[in-house]
Parts: structure tokens; C-alpha cells; sequence
């Protein structure tokens, strides 16, 4: 594809897009490119505001969908009767929260919604590819727009973010890429996209990243199983890939180095995920000693002994190890019997349709189930990583509601 060709796409889709939803999706697409000049908090935020009130007074015949709707409602009530340290500034976090689910999540429905919510996936994915392709070969320049805590500086592990912040936010950005690239790849018969896929995984590894690695294999095997229809074909789609990677295993296979260094690093200090471990074991310990309505929204228990070693008391910001535990430590209960549904009822439907946009979605929600063990910002409204989740979690209800085409695959 020539140069003018990609212009002209551009071109074409900015003017079918609805220019506040593009203009939003670039804006806060812009904080994952550590390369581009700092945008400020104040400025994000604002630009939240005013593209929750255009959803909010723009939109007609809304709906919404009453699970994460009574979701918001309990949140405040579960906040006043915990009572959670000011510290957390959970008040502020949760409204940041809603912001988030007014802008991209499946919170407020019609065909409009969707519609636009389609076009901001849309530039994530090439945002997401760009990143993840543009990373693997700054590796090899030189260039490292990341930065790294102390210990991993003196470890010289997990230092490599390429043209994002940090090694933790490229490897799930890379690994969102690289599952887009597969789909693409299998769906459209361009080996183009396979080699952009497999140069998104390799950023991957190089982002030392172990839960970003796990969760993108077991996207592209979900992918891969969904998209060849049966499992004959699939076992031997999955054996060719599997001697295809033995076999050059020697030019890849320094790749791996940052994912092993870090491994072995935590078995030295006694266990495999011993970074995670304490925060898993402070998590279970606070739905233990509150297991209906949780410690409160985006806060932990500071009298566990184990639950402050992620805990910023500058920020108010929590390390919580989990996304899946802190749905019930942060919420109990009552939290996870109004969210798994959406989760789980949303990868279930998804897994009976049998379409390849499905198939796309189910993918990438796979990548972000299995990241969540290791990673917790469900909740957090500013994170990246939370606008990606429920992006994708509203395009995919959108999808399911409507059968919009995401992304034309032939």
C-alpha cells in the first residue's frame, strides 16, 4: 500500500467520522505515545467532561444497561457506609470513573453511541499497532521513551518502554496490536499483517512483561481456534506455528532474554510471582474481612500489614495487584454479582457468535482477562489500560446489539 493510498484512507475516514468522537479518541489516545509532548492532566480531563456532556445531550432515545448502571449507584452507598481514608480520593476517582463509562463503555446505548464508539476502537487498533511495530524497531535504534522504577534500573529488567511510558503499558499495547495484526492477517490473506503481528509480540517480549506475553498467547490461540472453524484445521494451523517458531527459535530467541531475567529474579526472592503475591494475599484478606460490600471503591485496608506495599501516600494511588481480585476486595460481593455478568455475559455471547468480527473481539477480550490476573486498573478511570478494557467491552455489546461492521476483514 503506497503512501497516497494511506493518505487517502485517512482522509476518507475523518470525514465519515463524527468529529467530536475523533477528535476525543486523539486526545486521549495522545497520553500513549510517551514521544509526543506531555498533554496536561487538567487538559484530559476537561476533554473527558465535555465528550461525556456531548453524549449526555447529543445522544436521543438512550438507554442503559441497568447492570453497570446499578453498579454506579451502588458505588456511593457502599463508599458512605465504608467510610475509606481521604487519602484514596475515592470520591474523585469514582466520578473520573463514570467519565469512563459515559465515554466508551456499553453504560448508555443507541445506534449513534455505537457507532462512534466504533470509530474510537478503530484508531486505538492503529494506535496500538503503531506503538507495538514502532517499539520493536526503536529497540534496535536505541530509542526508549520509558521509564523504569530503581530496582529495575539496577536489575535491568522490565526498562525498556519503546515509544510508551513504561515496559508495563507497551506490553499490553504491543499485545492488543499483535492480536488486531493476526485477525487481520487470517481474515484478509495479506502476510503483511502477519509479519506487523509478529513484530508486536516481539515488542511484547522485549517489554519483559509476563502477564502481557501469557495474555497475548492466549489470545492468538482463542483467535486462531474460533477463525479456522474447526479443530482439525486448527491443530494443524497450531502445529505448523509451533515448528515454524522451533525452528527459528535461534534468530528470535534473544527476544525472551527481559521475560527470563525477570522470572528468574522473582525465584531468587522465593517464588515465581513473588512481585504479586503480597498484593493477591492483601486482596484476599480485605474481601475476608469485608466479603459483602468490600474496603471501598479504588482503596485498599491500610491495617494489613501486607496491603500497604503498593500504596502511594503522595498520589492516593493503589498497586492492587489484581483486576479480578479487587472487584471483590474493593466492592465485595455485591460488586462482583453486578460486573462478572457484563464481563463473562458479554465473552459467553461472543464465544456462540460465529462471525470473525466476533471472533476479533473475543480475542481481545481473552488478552485482557488473562492480563487482569496480574494487573489491576478495572476501576481506575485514568488509566490507558481501563479506556481499553471498556472500550472493547462497548464495542463488543455494540456489536452484539447492532452487527456493526468494526472492521472490514475481506
Amino acid at each position: 500500500m503506497s503512501i497516497s493510498m494511506v493518505k487517502g484512507s485517512v482522509i476518507t475516514f475523518y470525514r465519515s467520522c463524527n468529529k467530536p468522537t475523533f477528535w476525543f479518541a486523539c486526545v486521549v489516545l495522545w497520553q500513549l505515545m510517551a514521544f509526543l509532548p506531555s498533554m496536561p492532566s487538567m487538559v484530559v480531563y476537561g476533554v473527558y467532561i465535555a465528550y461525556a456532556l456531548y453524549v449526555l445531550f447529543h445522544s436521543s432515545n438512550l438507554t442503559f444497561y441497568k447492570p453497570l448502571l446499578v453498579f454506579l449507584l451502588y458505588v456511593p452507598v457502599q463508599l458512605m457506609l465504608v467510610a475509606p481514608d481521604s487519602s484514596f480520593h475515592c470520591w474523585d476517582r469514582f466520578v473520573l470513573f463514570v467519565l469512563l463509562l459515559i465515554c466508551v463503555s456499553p453504560l448508555l446505548n443507541n445506534l449513534r453511541l455505537a457507532k462512534n464508539r466504533r470509530t474510537i476502537f478503530r484508531i486505538a487498533l492503529t494506535v496500538c499497532t503503531f506503538l507495538g511495530v514502532g517499539s520493536f524497531f526503536a529497540r534496535f535504534l536505541g530509542i526508549n521513551y520509558g521509564t523504569s522504577r530503581t530496582l529495575d534500573n539496577i536489575l535491568q529488567i522490565g526498562t525498556f518502554g519503546g515509544l510508551t511510558h513504561h515496559s508495563m503499558l507497551l506490553g499490553p499495547v504491543a499485545a492488543v496490536g499483535c492480536v488486531f495484526c493476526c485477525w487481520m492477517g487470517y481474515t484478509r490473506r495479506i502476510k503483511i499483517y502477519w509479519y506487523l503481528g509478529v513484530l508486536c509480540i516481539t515488542a511484547v517480549m522485549f517489554s519483559a512483561s509476563r502477564s502481557a506475553l501469557v495474555g497475548a498467547i492466549a489470545a492468538i490461540t482463542i483467535l486462531l481456534y474460533k477463525l479456522t472453524g474447526n479443530k482439525a484445521k486448527f491443530m494443524k494451523v497450531a502445529t505448523s506455528t509451533v515448528l515454524l517458531a522451533a525452528v527459528t527459535f535461534p534468530i528470535w530467541g534473544s527476544a525472551l532474554d527481559p521475560v527470563m531475567q525477570k522470572y528468574k529474579g522473582n525465584v531468587a526472592e522465593g517464588s515465581a510471582y513473588s512481585s504479586r503475591e503480597n498484593l493477591w494475599s492483601a486482596r484476599i484478606m480485605e474481601f475476608e474481612s469485608s466479603p459483602l460490600i468490600g474496603v471501598g471503591f479504588d482503596a485498599i485496608d491500610l491495617n494489613l500489614s501486607s496491603a500497604s506495599g503498593g500504596y502511594d501516600k503522595d498520589s492516593g494511588m493503589v498497586e492492587s495487584g489484581s483486576s479480578w481480585l479487587i472487584i471483590l476486595s474493593m466492592t465485595g460481593l455485591i460488586g462482583a454479582i453486578l460486573l462478572f455478568p457484563v464481563l463473562f455475559g458479554t465473552y459467553r455471547k461472543l464465544w456462540f457468535d460465529s462471525s470473525p468480527q466476533a471472533t476479533m473481539l473475543l480475542g481481545l477480550l481473552t488478552f485482557f482477562f488473562v492480563h487482569m490476573i496480574a494487573e489491576g486498573y478495572i476501576f481506575y478511570g485514568g488509566s490507558m489500560l481501563a479506556f481499553l478494557l471498556w472500550l472493547t467491552i462497548g464495542v463488543s455489546r455494540d456489536f452484539l446489539q447492532y452487527r456493526l461492521i468494526l472492521i472490514n476483514c475481506r
